[in-house]
């Protein structure tokens, strides 16, 4: 309702990851700043691999 952020993230780009052939940055690190608290969650991405998802993973009935 303040209009103000409640949270802010912060990302590092350190991996690199193979698409149609092409080299491509991806995340390492992904820092998340609660701008309420001061707290923050850090998370690490390693041995990243690219791989297909099926749509019906992101379907809302997966989430009863």
């Amino acid at each position: 309702l303040s209009g103000k952020p409640l949270k802010s993230a912060d990302f590092e780009y350190g991996n690199t990851i193979t698409v149609d052939g092409a080299r491509v940055a991806f995340i390492s690190r992904m820092t998340i700043q609660d701008a309420l608290t001061q707290s923050r969650t850090t998370l690490e991405y390693r041995e990243v691999k690219v791989q297909t998802i099926p749509p019906s993973e992101f379907s809302l009935a997966n989430f009863d």
